[in-house]
């Protein structure tokens, strides 16, 4: 198969753009490891990436095809295991309460709830997307490109770093 030089081009600054958002999410995190999750199958490299940053990293999209799109480049990159692709409902998110330390959303077009964001995120856990709205409840700061919430630590636990101790 011959690819056009207009074609290569385009996917290699795609490539480009989609390692400096990896490079900049990793950098605003300063975050070492965890569970991460990406919100959006269609970035597949970027969470093939982050997995490459020691996260294990689990892709979320409500389109099917989207994850069997995912989970094949996983596997053609060495990266299955790594990072994995998941099916849900587009609004609430399939994890226990504090358990997510990095969770990533690019796409301006979400409907899940902040709220639903914020149970799911560790104290101290990062949220990092490329959009807010105005009237959002979260404390969020620009960094660059991107807008990142930490979520605090409450003052009715101490540092003892295990989830559920």
């Amino acid at each position: 198969m011959k690819v056009s030089p207009m074609i290569a081009s385009l996917l290699l600054s795609s490539t480009v753009a989609a390692a400096e958002f990896t490079d900049d999410v990793i950098e605003v995190a300063k975050l070492q490891g965890g569970l991460a999750v990406v919100i959006g199958c269609h970035d597949a490299q970027l969470a093939a990436d982050l997995g490459t940053y020691g996260y294990v990293v689990q892709s979320l999209d409500d389109d099917g095809e989207t994850v069997a799109e995912a989970r094949q480049f996983f596997s053609s990159a060495g990266a299955h295991g790594q990072a994995t692709a998941s099916e849900f409902d587009g609004r609430r998110l399939p994890y226990v309460d504090n358990l997510v330390n990095l969770l990533v959303l690019r796409d301006a077009e979400s409907e899940i709830p902040e709220a639903e964001m914020d149970r799911v995120l560790a104290p101290r856990g990062v949220l990092v997307c490329k959009f807010v709205s105005d009237n959002s409840s979260l404390e969020f700061h620009q960094v660059r490109d991107s807008f990142v919430y930490r979520k605090p630590v409450p003052d009715t636990i101490d540092d003892w770093p295990m989830h559920l101790y």
